[in-house]
Formats: C-alpha cells, sequence, structure tokens
C-alpha cells in the first residue's frame, strides 16, 4: 500500500521529520521554525497570522546629462583609481553598496506597530539622550 508521508506541522522544534512509508520509502520534510524579528514571540502555523516585511535598499541613480565635454574626456585614469579602491573591498560590502535586501518576520502586533511607524521615527523621538 502506497501512503504519502504525514503532514508536518510547525511545532517550534528544529530539525528533519523522517520516518518510513508501508513501502519502506523513506519520507522527510523539514520542521521550519518562524520568530518575530521584532519580539521574539514564537510563530506557529495554527496560530495567528505571520507577517513578511521585505525592504529593498538600492542605489538611485538619476538619468546624468553629458555633454560633448565628457565624450570627449579619457576616463581611464578615473576607472582604473576606481578598480583599484574596489580590488581591496570585499564583495559583500560592494554589493551591500548598491543593493541590500533584508526580510522579517512579524507576528500580528509588531505588524500593527510597524505599519503605523515604518521607519521607527517615535521610538527614536522617545529614546531619552542623556547629558555625558
Amino acid at each position: 500500500m502506497h501512503l504519502p508521508p504525514p503532514r508536518c506541522y510547525l511545532t517550534g522544534g528544529e530539525g528533519i521529520l523522517t520516518g518510513l512509508r508501508d513501502d519502506g520509502r523513506q519520507w522527510g520534510c523539514a520542521m521550519i521554525h518562524y520568530t518575530c524579528d521584532l519580539c521574539g514571540k514564537a510563530l506557529l502555523a495554527d496560530e495567528d497570522t505571520r507577517y513578511i516585511v521585505e525592504i529593498k535598499v538600492y542605489a538611485a541613480y538619476d538619468p546624468l546629462e553629458i555633454t560633448e565635454a565628457d565624450l570627449e574626456k579619457d576616463n581611464a585614469e578615473e576607472v582604473q583609481d576606481l578598480l583599484d579602491e574596489m580590488a581591496d573591498m570585499d564583495a559583500e560590502d560592494l554589493e551591500d553598496q548598491v543593493h541590500k535586501t533584508y526580510r522579517f518576520d512579524l507576528c500580528p502586533a509588531c505588524q500593527a506597530r510597524y505599519v503605523k511607524d515604518p521607519l521607527f521615527r517615535e521610538a527614536v523621538r522617545r529614546v531619552p539622550f542623556g547629558n555625558n
């Protein structure tokens, strides 16, 4: 008899659930554990909605106005200087200067707070700074 694997439920543990089907073949499914990235609350499959926040940060390039003088100029030295500067930099650091993506899981309470103040401006205003 051919039976599919049982459903996998999020249980808050880590690892892989495995077992044997009646025909002797092994089945497995990964247990995925989500927590709210703001408050740390466990987000289980059978509980409230889980929200995903994706943030993209990338360099904005405005169209350049190119003149005749720009086209006539030899930029080889400038390009070589840039390449020399980048040679000592880590590839990940270079990528982060151009494009960076973040992904966060939020519980319903943190999602409600986040959409009201996505840049946390109010939270920053409330932080008391002492005179040092």
